[in-house]
């Protein structure tokens, strides 16, 4: 996500460069500009409550199983920024993409300026989702297993615990990484976790499960 907030927000700024050139009318500029400013606000939130989600759950921690004597300290909160107007209307990538169609198919358009808003070599392969394997990796933190993971152009992963064998729904996760909080079994007792990903795309999981992915959680 952080990098299409960065995309998002340079296309709209340098959008404004060339709209005269392009054609682009004064209100889907306008447009573009409240997207970009509305995207980076919902990014900004997942990542605030990342942090808070984290910074939580190491409380609760030591909360269960620090020192007796232990200063536990203020509970986390979560500061919330003042949200801009919403877009007037959604879809943003949807939109972006039928316009940056038209600015390439506009007479005026050049390489030069393709490479100033970003959109050059922005046409893909196409997305073969019956053979897409999704890629992942976990680590161990104090309080939780990061599972850091690639869906490529799926709309979001499945996780699943491979612990008991079969796999066990954990959660739906649209953007990287997954933390899970559950507790370990036996209290301070190390163990192995194992996690499959599975892409998901319209809600529905589409291709091949991923490799599983092992880590030795607490300790």
């Amino acid at each position: 996500m952080p990098e299409r907030v960065l995309w998002l927000n340079t296309f709209s700024a340098k959008l404004a460069v060339h709209a005269a050139t392009l054609g682009i009318a004064a209100a889907e500029l306008g447009l573009v500009v409240v997207m970009a400013a509305f995207y980076s606000y919902i990014a900004a939130l997942i990542q605030l409550s990342r942090t808070f989600t984290q910074n939580l759950t190491e409380y609760k921690n030591r909360l269960s199983h620090a020192s007796l004597g232990s200063v536990l300290g203020a509970v986390p909160s979560l500061a919330i920024p003042v949200a801009p107007a919403p877009p007037a209307s959604i879809g943003i990538f949807t939109y972006i993409s039928g316009l940056v169609q038209r600015i390439k198919g506009h007479p005026d358009y050049t390489v030069a300026i393709g490479e100033d808003l970003g959109v050059i070599g922005d046409e893909q392969a196409p997305f073969d989702q019956d053979n897409f394997i999704p890629t992942g990796k976990a680590e161990s933190f104090t309080g939780y297993v990061r599972i850091s993971f690639d869906k490529d152009q799926c709309d979001s992963v499945h996780v699943y615990s491979l612990d008991t064998g079969a796999p066990v729904y954990l959660a739906n996760d649209t953007e990287t990484p997954y933390h899970d909080t559950r507790a370990l079994a036996v209290p301070r007792q190390p163990e192995n976790r194992k996690y499959q990903l599975r892409g998901v795309l319209h809600d529905i999981e589409i291709g091949h499960p991923s490799d599983t992915i092992n880590v030795t959680f607490g300790g």
